[in-house]
C-alpha cells in the first residue's frame, strides 16, 4: 500500500498530456525491489484485468504479449514457467531469503529450489 500512494504521489505531479507514470485503478501485483513492476488495470472497459509492467525511469506501459492478456492468463502462464523451468526468457530461482526470483538462464546463481525450506519458513505443510 505504501508503494502504491507513493506511485500515486509521483503521478499527481506530472504535466498535462505527459505519459501517465502510474494511474489510479492499476494495483501493484509484484515488484523487484528496485522500483521496477507489474501491475493489474482495474480501468472499466474490455481491456480490465489485463496485467502491465511499470518501470521506473519510463512509467507504466501494456505489452502486446498473450501473458498480459489478464490476470488469469498471466498466472497460468506463470505456472507453467515454474512447471517447465523456463518462462520466456527467464527461469524461476529461490534466493538465499527463500523468495521467488526470475533470472536468465546464463546467470552465475545456483538454482536451489529449497521446497521444505520454503514451506517450513511460510507455513505450508
Amino acid at each position: 500500500m505504501t508503494e502504491y500512494r507513493a506511485y500515486r504521489r509521483a503521478d499527481q505531479k506530472r504535466s498535462p498530456g505527459e505519459r501517465t507514470w502510474w494511474a489510479a485503478r492499476w494495483i501493484p501485483l509484484a515488484g523487484d525491489g528496485c522500483g521496477n513492476g507489474l501491475f493489474a488495470d482495474q480501468e472499466p472497459g474490455p481491456a480490465c484485468g489485463r496485467t502491465g509492467e511499470h518501470a521506473k525511469d519510463g512509467g507504466g506501459f501494456f505489452s502486446e504479449e498473450e501473458a498480459s492478456a489478464s490476470l488469469g492468463v498471466f498466472l497460468a502462464s506463470t505456472a507453467r514457467g515454474l512447471q517447465d523451468g523456463l518462462w520466456g526468457a527467464y527461469e524461476p530461482y529461490v534466493d538465499e531469503d527463500g523468495f521467488l526470483e526470475w533470472r536468465e538462464p546464463d546467470a552465475d546463481i545456483v538454482v536451489a529450489w529449497g521446497m521444505r525450506e520454503m514451506n517450513r519458513r511460510y507455513g505450508f505443510g
